[in-house]
């Protein structure tokens, strides 16, 4: 069938279907380089997490509500506890009785202030008391404050 001859819901048919066919072809092209990035991606992500599950610190994360959302595996053989039995609790359970009035203080701080090391008292699973020392840094998104990020080391753990 001649153009001249089709109908326009006919030529508007044939505009889609080779539009599409476009496209197809550029996703296509597209294709093995999102590969590659994903790729490297998925190599950055391992480096990066055997990077932190393997260092002799504690890594942890909270939320701006004080629950914790990540935790370093190593955890276990300072504190006792699985990763998966504290994230998704609030961090102040981990805390000595004693110490949680002034670790609530310096949580308030380093969501608002400069970040300064400070110390204080973490219970074990096994109920050992342990003397922490934590430098926590606020973590941003989109100008608001969703997170705090703490490192513990493990050799200031007495």
């Amino acid at each position: 069938m001649k153009t001249k001859d089709k109908t326009q819901k006919q030529l508007t048919k044939d505009k889609d279907v080779e539009r599409l066919r476009r496209r197809i072809t550029e996703l296509e092209a597209e294709e093995p380089e999102r590969k590659r990035a994903e790729e490297a991606l998925i190599e950055s992500e391992e480096k990066y997490r055997d990077l932190v599950e393997n260092i002799n610190d504690i890594i942890y994360a909270t939320d701006e509500h004080g629950i914790i959302t990540y935790i370093a595996p190593r955890i276990e053989a300072i504190g006792g506890y699985t990763a998966s039995e504290i994230i998704g609790r609030p961090f102040f359970d981990f805390v000595h009785k004693e110490d949680i009035p002034y670790m609530r203080d310096i949580f308030r701080q380093d969501i608002s202030g400069p970040v300064e090391p400070h110390e204080y008292r973490a219970v074990t699973k096994s109920g050992d008391i342990r003397w922490v020392r934590v430098s926590s840094r606020p973590f941003f998104r989109e100008g608001r404050i969703v997170a705090t990020q703490l490192p513990a080391t493990a050799g200031n753990l007495y």
